[in-house]
């Protein structure tokens, strides 16, 4: 969860709200599959993060911005520096805030972007429009069963339960956000812009907070209603 409540009444606070929506509906979706799948997550993996650097949209970016700010602002200005250094071990390719020496490896976890939430634990649809579900192929259960899909009917017989429809939470997020989730970019190119927005929206939003105190009006209005104008 995010204090969105930092932000005010901007459009920054809303879609903020929006992404915490969708994402506990991810949540609510994927527990009946993780209590029964037969590939979880092996203890201390996280190999899908190390050759893999996602690409996430505004929402997301906007959403993993404002958790650094809020729980790891350090790191957030070492970012905006351009001081900040990915821990020795990651890869060009893979995720910049992967930690190789951590068996819980990902040091965003909470602001993890969209891609990072549905994998592993999500089907999507076969040609003919069925959903399916294939385990990723650094699960042990590949051993077993090699590169192939699981259907909706053998599921059910199997295991008691389906996962949830990757492009239906997609479109989920895509429905309560205002303005939507486009715009993918690699993280490492399109996290420090939005990182910048929110400090300044942050700024002139702390910077209301005094004025108010000092019972000061800067043309007719105050500062949070400028900064309610700012759009990420």
């Amino acid at each position: 969860m995010i204090n969105s409540g930092l932000y005010g009444e901007s459009l920054t606070a809303a879609v903020l709200q929006g992404v915490d929506s969708a994402y506990e509906e991810i949540d609510r979706c994927q527990q009946p599959w993780k209590a029964v799948t037969p590939a979880p997550c092996p203890e201390g993996c996280g190999d899908c993060c190390v050759d893999f650097e996602p690409e996430p949209g505004e929402a997301e970016l906007v959403y993993l911005a404002a958790w650094l700010w809020e729980h790891q602002p350090e790191t957030a200005g070492r970012l905006i520096s351009g001081t900040y250094e990915p821990l020795p071990g990651v890869h060009e390719k893979g995720c910049i805030f992967y930690n190789p020496g951590s068996p819980l490896h990902c040091t965003v976890y909470g602001g993890r972007v969209l891609i990072c939430r549905l994998f592993g634990f999500c089907g999507d649809h076969s040609k003919d429009g069925m959903l399916r579900w294939r385990p990723c192929r650094f699960q042990p259960v590949r051993k077993t069963t090699g590169n192939r899909s699981f259907l909706a009917e053998e599921m059910k017989q199997k295991f008691g339960a389906l996962p949830p429809d990757m492009s239906r939470l997609s479109t989920y997020l895509e429905s309560t956000v205002p303005g939507g989730n486009s715009g993918c970019r690699p993280l490492r190119e399109s996290l420090v812009p939005v990182l910048k927005k929110l400090k300044m929206l942050l700024d002139l939003l702390n910077q209301n907070q005094v004025e108010v105190e000092n019972n000061h009006i800067t043309d007719g209005r105050s500062s949070n209603d400028r900064a309610n104008g700012i759009y990420i």
